[in-house]
């Protein structure tokens, strides 16, 4: 399931503000080629604590609009709303243990 998208961004928007980072070299019109890793975007957040990491995590997810390619947004949501994830009962082995999450 993470396999390249290529095509053409036709809209993408980015998060910001106060304890939110996002690396990129994507913007609209940009053409994603499908020759190698398909990495588009690194969304980084920090807050007070994990609890407060998480919320900001998931404003940035929701604050974020791709369009055009395939991307993991939603994996990242359901893996913030996760029980196992909010427990941090997580593991190198977190996505093969929760293959429903894959959608």
């Amino acid at each position: 399931k993470f396999i390249p998208s290529p095509g053409r961004l036709w809209e993408c928007h980015f998060p910001s503000g106060y304890g939110v980072r996002v690396d990129t070299h994507a913007y609209p019109g940009y053409d994603m080629p499908g020759c190698f890793d398909s990495l588009l975007a690194k969304l980084l957040v920090w807050g007070r604590d994990r609890e407060d990491a998480v919320r900001r995590m998931r404003t940035a997810l929701d604050e974020t609009m791709i369009t055009g390619v395939e991307h993991l947004i939603p994996l990242h949501r359901r893996i913030m709303d996760e029980q196992d994830f909010l427990d941090r009962n997580i593991t190198i082995q977190y996505i093969d243990m929760h293959q429903e999450l894959l959608g």
